[in-house]
């Protein structure tokens, strides 16, 4: 199995969030991908955001600020944080030699410019594209 980059979301909102990580690791690693190499292509995102308390939030923004692999923190729901979700992706393609020129967030209309209810509408056409 090969990929240029994976991204590994996890519901940082969920009281189980890090045993679900390990399972997550647990299964790359039966692919042979370790989780934990400094050069895996692995990207964590941390959705769900806007479900967090204040004081959960900034726990989580004390452990992006401590990672040799920062997350990005998100919400699909509300939009906050795709553009830096974004511009993380580009920045780990090019790290491997892929993606477009220096700087370029990947192609696309940025996600502040849906509305939500666009955003679930994009998410449903993906979905049956690839089920077709």
């Amino acid at each position: 199995m090969e990929a240029d980059l994976i991204l590994h979301v996890r519901d940082i909102s969920h009281a189980e969030t890090e045993p679900q990580r390990r399972d997550v690791e647990a299964v790359l690693a039966g692919l042979d991908i370790e989780a934990a190499a400094a050069d895996a292509p692995i990207l964590e995102v941390w959705n769900k955001a806007d479900r967090l308390s204040e004081a959960a939030r900034s726990e989580a923004e004390r452990g992006i600020a401590r990672s040799e692999r920062p997350p990005v923190l998100v919400s699909a729901l509300t939009g906050e944080g795709i553009e830096a979700l974004r511009t993380a992706i580009g920045r780990a393609l090019r790290r491997q030699g892929r993606g477009a020129g220096p700087g370029d967030p990947p192609r696309g209309r940025p996600a502040a410019e849906l509305a939500p209810r666009q955003r679930r509408g994009a998410r449903a056409r993906r979905r049956r594209r690839a089920a077709q």
